[in-house]
């Protein structure tokens, strides 16, 4: 019901344990949303996801509300706690952070994952980790769904270049885009120079990456709009000065990140527009985006939402 309210007609959830897939197929007889679970694999056991997916090989590409989709591969962790992995040195530790597998063990992994017609999703934020992330999918088999490199917050043109080349979406999150505390953490550790440098989204649309918007919910706000303020802004109030503003979009660019891109991210056949011939998928909202400042983006409301041509919300 939140995320309906928000606009939102499809939802990815990219950490599925063990036992957690059940849970959605139990409950699917109730479910408004379509789902595409997306399984995680353990880099010091990934066998154990492989075995998990036999039992559920039903469930891959069956026609309803809830799919399996891809295994997420966690390759390194987060700036915050300095344990991204990063080519130059961390100015807390001295060192260059984590990273959670092996290049041979995750090829493999990938390998495996397109043999089972699932997509291959990477968590990988430090610049030395989507490189690596990079090269593992470059070495393995191309599966049906294009490989997805998930927050890729630290870029340059030599990794951007190289996403494009093996046609990887980023999956951004823009509400990370601006001045809190969130974004601060990471100064002790990478320096200020390296902070302004994060979530170069308007250097990635130029490249030619494909880039999409999702949330990480909870991690952040699920509200589409509060995303797109962020990145037509870079921040989210008036009172705070914008991160790195030479990095923001505009409106039709943060608009298509959070529908057509998303929708071809997910492996869907429909362009994510509305237009004759794609499901009428769409949301009514109360003023025009184009016509609203950031203070405007931030009160305008979600008035309904379509799915297939049915009215979801508000519920009658």
């Amino acid at each position: 019901e939140l995320l309906l309210a928000a606009g939102i007609v499809e939802v990815q959830d990219a950490w599925i344990d063990s036992g957690m897939a059940e849970i959605f197929f139990a409950a699917e007889h109730q479910l408004k949303l379509d789902y595409k679970l997306l399984v995680r694999a353990d880099a010091n056991s990934p066998a154990e996801v492989f075995r998990y997916l036999t039992n559920l090989a039903n469930r891959i590409q069956p026609v309803s509300k809830v799919q399996i989709q891809g295994i997420k591969f966690f390759i390194d962790g987060v700036f915050g706690s300095a344990t991204a992995l990063v080519s130059e040195a961390y100015v807390s530790t001295g060192k260059h952070g984590d990273c959670n597998w092996t290049f041979d063990e995750l090829k493999e992994a990938i390998d495996k994952t397109h043999n089972l017609g699932l997509q291959s999703h990477l968590h990988a934020i430090g610049d030395a980790a989507i490189e690596f992330a990079l090269n593992a999918v470059s070495a393995a088999s191309k599966g049906p769904l294009g490989p997805v490199i998930a927050h890729a917050e630290l870029t340059n043109e030599t990794l951007l270049e190289k996403a494009k080349a093996l046609d990887v979406t980023l999956c951004l999150q823009p509400y990370w885009a601006q001045n809190n505390g969130m974004l601060l953490s990471c100064v002790p550790h990478i320096g200020e120079e390296r902070t302004q440098k994060l979530y170069a989204i308007r250097d990635m649309l130029a490249s030619g990456v494909k880039v999409a918007f999702g949330s990480d919910w909870p991690v952040s706000s699920y509200k589409p709009l509060e995303g797109i303020a962020v990145a037509i802004h870079r921040r989210s109030s008036n009172e705070v000065h914008p991160h790195n503003p030479t990095q923001a979009i505009n409106l039709d660019q943060a608009i298509d990140c959070y529908t057509a891109a998303v929708r071809t991210m997910l492996g869907g056949v429909a362009k994510g527009t509305l237009e004759v011939g794609q499901a009428f998928d769409a949301v009514v909202l109360s003023g025009d985006l184009r016509e609203k400042d950031l203070d405007g983006l931030l009160t305008t409301e979600v008035l309904s939402v379509y799915k297939s041509g049915a009215r979801l919300f508000p519920h009658n």
